[in-house]
């Protein structure tokens, strides 16, 4: 409740920054006296989330109740359906330069029926939404309201799913297109799933703001690059030559980091390996050394929920002297180096970049 209570009051405010705006500049493709309505609409869920949250525990039940009222408050309102389908419209907008040509190009041929005119604008709107999450992380907001950009995202990935499935059910099988699509309602779906269930999974009842940090910063980017590199194999259909890096110039620092981030995470298990069988002084040294260089260089690559476990084992090694108690420690910091090395490896932009050892 204290999460859907702050939404409305972000809600609230952004509605009154657009009625000043309004006002002060005269131009706007929304009325005032629209914009002004929100701002009312709003009042009544606001107040009752309000009246409910004063007193204390809430049952299921009423948050039910609750969630009922305000979304038949919301719906029985013109003004607010016209405010969701501008926001909705436009997805398009929201990709690359030459997606947009693509979907231009295939519209003029093919006309709206066009699997690209009908799927690519989707994307177009999902990446729009999470943009929004990556713009709160990097402000540092607090995240919690973040769930209910995640929820809209989902929705929307849901929608998207269905329309590449309709896609894929009317074309012909042995079309390479409908192979796309199959692959892209499959990966969408994954990547999903692994969002909600696990990364987002109690998002609302945890406390500790580092942890809210880690979730909400891999769901965003497992969501994100998955709907990104999708977008290259649809692009890639059509144009072969394509290069990723000029439809999302941000795959090329990923790519460079994730490579870089695999070498280095695999040397550091050889040697971390080595430290386990032949526990001596040197070798220690050795590890500790190779451990410092990465923690002052490349382990901003990793995800920040990583960062936190990696930062405790390399402290542990640090401060333990006994061999007897160093050898268990060690090989734990060994096993979870390959579960590490694994997940990096799994990386959207290393699809095309199977590691080889030197």
């Amino acid at each position: 409740m204290r999460i859907a209570r702050s939404v409305l009051m972000r809600a609230s405010g952004l509605s009154f920054e657009l009625s000043t705006a309004a006002t002060s500049s005269g131009n706007s493709e929304i009325e005032l006296a629209e914009i002004r309505k929100v701002t009312g609409i709003l009042r009544e869920p606001l107040l009752t989330a309000e009246g409910l949250e004063k007193r204390g525990e809430i049952g299921f039940a009423e948050w039910q109740a609750w969630c009922r009222f305000v979304v038949t408050w919301l719906d029985n309102d013109p003004v607010i359906g016209r405010f969701i389908a501008r926001s909705d419209k436009g997805g398009a907008a929201f990709l690359p330069k030459r997606l947009k040509e693509m979907i231009d190009e295939s519209a003029a041929k093919s006309g709206v029926e066009s699997p690209l005119v009908k799927v690519l604008p989707r994307f177009g709107r999902i990446l729009r939404t999470l943009d929004i999450v990556g713009e709160m992380l990097e402000r540092d907001e607090p995240l919690k309201m973040a769930i209910v950009l995640f929820a809209k995202a989902a929705s929307q990935t849901r929608e998207l799913i269905s329309q590449l499935e309709l896609q894929a059910k009317g074309g012909d099988e042995n079309d390479e297109l409908m192979g796309v699509i199959d692959s892209a309602s499959y990966i969408a779906s994954l990547e999903l799933k692994k969002v909600m269930q696990q990364e987002l999974a109690g998002l609302p009842g945890l406390r500790p703001a580092t942890t809210i940090y880690a979730r909400t910063e891999t769901a965003y980017a497992l969501l994100t690059e998955s709907l990104q590199q999708i977008l290259a194999q649809f692009a890639r259909h059509y144009e072969p030559e394509l290069n990723i890096f000029d439809l999302f110039p941000n795959f090329r620092n990923k790519l460079n980091q994730s490579l870089l981030l695999r070498k280095e995470l695999k040397n550091l298990t050889l040697q971390t390996r080595k430290t386990e069988t032949e526990p001596n002084a040197a070798n220690v040294d050795k590890l500790n050394a190779s451990l410092t260089q990465f923690m002052e260089t490349t382990v901003r690559f990793l995800f920040y929920k990583d960062i936190e476990t990696f930062e405790r084992f390399v402290e542990e090694i640090a401060v333990t002297k006994q061999k007897t108690d160093l050898v268990p420690i060690v090989h734990r910091f060994s096993a979870y180096l390959e579960t590490l090395f694994g997940q990096v490896s799994m990386r959207a932009v290393l699809e095309d970049h199977p590691f080889e050892s030197a």
